[in-house]
């Protein structure tokens, strides 16, 4: 299982890329921006992803397309510090496991990956 971690914030990229390597037996893949992580949907077609809406250089919900065509059977839930009601309701129509609010616990990461992972 391959889990893609998109975030622009380093320090919770890195926290949570070592987190869940720790926790599951998955092969972790990590982007800071939408063009890294538009290329590394291509390259590696993730089985799950963890997507930071508001990066530098786009939106996290524009990767959702991209992650379905090269994966048609991965599962994602959107990470945003934006977790208002129009961001819910986008993040169900495009069918997220779930929508962390940031500030978040691990153990609300640990268990939307377990979920993923079902």
């Amino acid at each position: 299982m391959k889990i893609l971690i998109v975030d622009d914030e380093q320090d919770i990229l890195y926290m949570l890329s070592n987190a869940i390597g720790k926790k599951f037996s998955v092969e972790i893949i990590t982007a800071e921006n939408y063009t890294d992580a538009q290329e590394k949907i291509t390259k590696f077609q993730p089985d799950l992803a963890l997507l930071d809406l508001n990066l530098p250089d786009g939106d996290g919900f524009e990767l959702v397309p991209i992650l379905k065509k090269e994966k048609p059977s991965a599962k994602f839930a959107i990470v945003t510090a934006y977790n208002q009601m129009q961001e819910q309701v986008k993040s169900e129509e495009l069918g997220a496991i779930k929508i962390i609010g940031k500030p978040f616990t691990l153990n609300d990461v640990f268990t939307t990956v377990s979920e993923m992972l079902q």
